[in-house]
């Protein structure tokens, strides 16, 4: 009998799976031993930093998406609508959901909490009293706005170097590169 007759694939592509390393009936007492599993566990070393800054992408994405709508409101509702308290009042709410989303995702001391507070919820309020300064249509509004909307930016700038820092990325053991400020919950440990 061939071998391609006796294996269960019919095109003759496949050998059989006698002397195969992963099937060794032998090596099955320590399955650490087994080559393919050394191998997934290196893959996941890689993949690990990989799942890390995607968690910290998903975590300052949402975090400027908030500020983003944020500054959105300060441009339609108090500007266009005139509606300085219902303004105010929604950006108020996205601080304080960009402040729990910090809470949740990051594992930071009280200080560097209290500081990214402050510096998350700085441009956008600076910007809403600059913007109902400015929509008073004075000279004074107008110098106020001139005076706010730099410092509002450069809040950001601050907040976003700030982040770099407390994001503390720090080579693991087994030599991936991970952003160890961000709370450890790895998407892809399947052992």
């Amino acid at each position: 009998e061939t071998p391609e007759a006796a294996a269960a694939d019919p095109w003759g592509l496949e050998r059989r799976g006698d002397r195969l390393y992963e099937l060794d009936g032998a090596l099955r007492s320590d399955p650490s031993k087994l080559r393919h599993l050394r191998l997934v566990r290196e893959a996941m070393q890689y993949w690990q930093a990989y799942d890390g800054f995607a968690r910290v992408a998903m975590s300052v994405g949402t975090n400027q998406l908030v500020a983003a709508l944020s500054y959105y409101v300060i441009g339609y509702v108090l500007i266009s609508n005139h509606a300085v308290i219902a303004s105010w009042l929604v950006v108020m709410l996205f601080m304080v959901v960009a402040a729990a989303l910090i809470r949740l995702d990051m594992s930071l001391t009280g200080l560097q909490y209290h500081v990214s507070v402050v510096l998350i919820i700085s441009g956008p309020c600076l910007t809403a009293v600059a913007a109902e300064e400015w929509s008073r249509r004075t000279p004074i509004g107008h110098n106020v706005a001139a005076v706010l909307a730099p410092i509002a930016y450069a809040v950001n700038a601050l907040w976003l170097m700030f982040l770099l820092c407390i994001s503390s990325v720090r080579e693991q053991r087994g030599g991936a590169m991970l952003p160890t400020g961000f709370r450890s919950v790895m998407y892809i440990d399947v052992f």
